[in-house]
C-alpha cells in the first residue's frame, strides 16, 4: 500500500498541489461566509416571525366596558424599596407612594384618569384585610390619600380597588416599596 501512495505523491507536480490548496481555501472561505450570513440572518428572521405571529394571532386591545372588572398589573418597582409602586392596565395607570417620615404618614394614590372611588386594604397575604376608603383631593379626582397610623411591614400586601367611569379595576402589590431604603449612606 505504501508504494501506491508514494507513486501518487511522485506523479503530482508542485502546480497540482498548489491548485488543490487554493481550491480547499476557497471552499473554506465560502463555507465560512455562508455560516456568518446564516448567523446574522437567522435571529432577524425569528424576530420578524415572532412579530408576525403576534400581529395575526395576538389579542387585540379592547376598551373597558361599564360594569366589568379588570386586573391591574403591578410594576417591577413594587418589588423593592423604591418609594413608588406603579399599577397598570392599558391606559389606566395608578401610582402609590408613602408620604411622611416614619410612622404616621399617608399612602398617596395618583391616577392617569379621574376616579370615582378608591378602596384599599393592607394585610397579610391570603388573609382578608379590612378595607378603607381613600379620600380624594376636592380639586383633583386623580389624587387620593389614606392616613396610616403605622408604616405597613414587609410581610403585608396592599389590595386596591378603584372605579373609573363605572368600570372596576383591582390590583395587589407587595409593600416592599414602602420600606425605607437600606443601603450605604453617602
Amino acid at each position: 500500500m505504501l508504494p501506491i501512495i508514494w507513486h501518487r505523491a511522485k506523479t503530482l507536480t508542485p502546480q497540482h498541489q498548489t491548485d488543490s490548496r487554493c481550491d480547499n481555501a476557497a471552499r473554506s472561505i465560502e463555507i465560512k461566509r455562508h455560516y456568518i450570513i446564516a448567523v446574522i440572518i437567522a435571529p432577524i428572521l425569528s424576530i420578524l416571525a415572532w412579530l408576525a405571529v403576534g400581529k395575526v394571532a395576538g389579542e387585540k386591545p379592547q376598551p373597558a366596558q361599564a360594569g366589568h372588572s379588570y386586573p391591574l398589573l403591578a410594576g417591577s418597582n413594587c418589588r423593592y424599596s423604591s418609594g413608588v409602586c406603579d399599577l397598570q392596565n392599558g391606559e389606566i395607570e395608578i401610582s402609590l407612594s408613602y408620604v411622611g417620615a416614619g410612622d404616621g404618614g399617608a399612602l398617596q394614590l395618583r391616577s392617569s384618569h379621574d376616579l370615582s372611588r378608591a378602596v384599599i386594604g393592607i394585610g397579610l397575604a391570603g388573609a382578608t384585610p379590612q378595607a378603607a376608603a381613600m379620600m380624594s383631593d376636592p380639586a383633583v379626582a386623580t389624587q387620593w390619600s389614606l392616613p396610616l397610623s403605622i408604616r405597613p411591614s414587609m410581610s403585608q400586601r396592599i389590595y386596591l380597588a378603584v372605579t373609573v367611569a363605572s368600570s372596576q379595576y383591582f390590583g395587589e402589590a407587595s409593600t416592599l416599596f414602602l420600606q425605607p431604603a437600606s443601603g450605604p449612606s453617602k
